[in-house]
């Protein structure tokens, strides 16, 4: 996430900017047709993007990789490395401690409870899917909630948002559609939001997975202010909300957050045909 907000940071400051990424596509976890949208505008501003990529060597001023069998050399003034961060537990051994860990952190219960019952671990040391500052500091809180209220709470890490801050954003909330047996999905174009074509802000798209109970269980979208509109999608996981529940709300128009009322909808008619304000 951060090589990728950062290479385009750096493009659109006027330097030439190589990506080199060892997985099949960046931005693994996230859904694939969303960030496939946003590679290519990132390809179209000049960003050059190498995938499956093998480091070989990395001399002064040039890096050495293979790709699906061949040789390539950039040549490069500065080098990011963005490769992620792992736990830094080993030292602390917490086997004496009956605590269990592994190279992704330390094993947690949903409250937050390792294997010892009496010492919990919260953040990045947790072996979790997903680290970000707000999930660690909610882990933080549930923790002390249950150690010192004995409050039972659990950690949802299905409805935390995950955003890329780039231009057009990314934002992810819940199952992709392939996570999910049974699920269906809807993808719209940002510009059947009328805020978005008022504002001239039509690239993107989002799409809306729902179960076979037409329970809301994914939302991801490219768009412009795409992390102002995920937080209604959040909170449509947390609270279980099916399809209805978001087409039966009224929502200020014009506004981009009625992207997710339209994404809903679009399960039930042709919204790049609707009128504005149709319910």
């Amino acid at each position: 996430m951060a090589g990728v907000e950062i290479g385009q940071t750096l493009s659109r400051l006027g330097s030439q900017v190589t990506i080199v990424e060892s997985a099949q596509q960046p931005l693994s976890g996230f859904d694939y047709e969303i960030t496939s949208h946003l590679l290519r505008k990132l390809e179209g501003e000049g960003i050059r993007l190498y995938t499956e990529a093998v480091v070989q060597k990395v001399e002064k001023n040039s890096v050495y990789f293979r790709v699906r069998g061949d040789e390539v050399r950039v040549q490069n003034e500065l080098l990011l490395i963005a490769a992620g961060r792992e736990p830094n537990v080993a030292e602390l051994h917490l086997e004496n401690a009956n605590v269990s860990y592994g190279r992704s952190g330390i094993k947690v219960k949903k409250s937050m409870e390792t294997t010892n019952p009496r010492i919990y671990a919260a953040g990045d040391v947790a072996d979790q899917t997903i680290k970000l500052e707000t999930v660690a500091a909610r882990e933080g809180y549930i923790a002390a909630e249950n150690i010192y209220e004995r409050a039972n709470m659990e950690m949802d890490l299905l409805s935390v948002p995950r955003v890329i801050y780039t231009d057009p954003q990314v934002a992810s909330v819940g199952l992709l559609e392939s996570d999910c047996k049974g699920c269906r999905s809807s993808t719209v174009p940002i510009s059947a939001i009328s805020r978005a074509r008022i504002s001239r802000r039509e690239d993107g798209i989002i799409k809306m997975v729902i179960d076979e109970r037409e329970r809301i269980v994914g939302i991801h979208i490219v768009s412009h202010n795409a992390s102002e509109i995920i937080a209604e999608g959040a909170l449509a996981l947390r609270l279980g909300l099916k399809l209805d529940d978001i087409i039966n709300t009224v929502h200020a128009f014009p506004t981009m957050s009625e992207a997710l009322k339209i994404a809903a909808q679009s399960f039930r008619r042709d919204v790049t045909a609707m009128s504005c304000c149709v319910e």
